[in-house]
């Protein structure tokens, strides 16, 4: 699986049922946009391109968020990649959205909605995916 498909799939969880998905909002108003951007996720981009690259309005855009979300979790991935010489699952990236880190866990809906959109087929009976990054 690409870090494209999971960013989308991120987005299912975090917006699926909006009509006008970048102008959502959501934790009382913190969490913009079609992935549900907080603040301190366009920081952590910025500092990880170590420049001012985002701004809080380009949570509204959804090439834009595409983009944060794509340098947050390529680096996160990086990270992992440093710490235990293989990729993280699928299921690891797309719970670090919300835990905001890949090593931390998110909280147990956000992982049941993770199993949901990975389906039965990537998921083990634990209920961890069994794929990794491709």
């Amino acid at each position: 699986m690409t870090l494209v498909k999971i960013i989308i799939m991120i987005m299912a969880i975090e917006t699926g049922g909006e009509i006008d998905k970048n102008n959502a909002v959501g934790d009382g108003g913190k969490a913009i946009g079609c992935l549900q951007i907080h603040p301190i996720t366009v920081d952590e981009a910025n500092r990880i391109l170590d420049r001012q690259e985002f701004t809080l309005a380009d949570r509204r855009s959804k090439a834009q968020s595409f983009r944060i979300a794509s340098t947050v979790l390529s680096w996160r991935i990086r990270r992992y990649r440093l710490r235990y010489g293989r990729d993280p699952s699928q299921y690891d990236v797309m719970c670090s959205w919300q835990s905001g880190s890949i090593f931390k866990r998110a909280t147990r809906s956000y992982r049941e909605k993770v199993n949901r959109q990975l389906g039965p087929a990537d998921v083990d009976s634990d209920g961890r995916a069994i794929a990794c990054l491709r």
